[in-house]
């Protein structure tokens, strides 16, 4: 589902204009991104939680020559689905 099909649909559910639904939609983004840059956990009620996570550094290989590497240590987003999500896709 692509974003122009969450908002046809969002407005046909809901009768608000497809411009409001635009709106609500880029809201959310830019609020989930601010949470997660403070390193914050960002809840999508009934869809997801999405977790800010520390990966440590950590050794790897470069695929081209073999050699040893070392990755250092970053955050990362983890997607956490809700419990209603998963059982939809099962």
């Amino acid at each position: 589902m692509t974003k122009s099909d969450l908002v046809t649909h969002l407005s046909e559910r809901t009768d608000l204009p497809q411009r409001d639904i635009v709106l609500v939609l880029d809201a959310l983004a830019e609020t989930i991104h601010a949470a997660a840059a403070r390193g914050d956990d960002a809840i999508v009620p009934g869809v997801c939680r999405i977790k800010v996570a520390e990966r440590p550094p950590r050794r790897a290989r470069n695929p081209k020559t073999g050699e040893p590497i070392q990755v250092p240590a970053r955050r990362v987003a983890r997607f956490r689905p809700h419990a209603r999500l998963a059982r939809a896709i099962d």
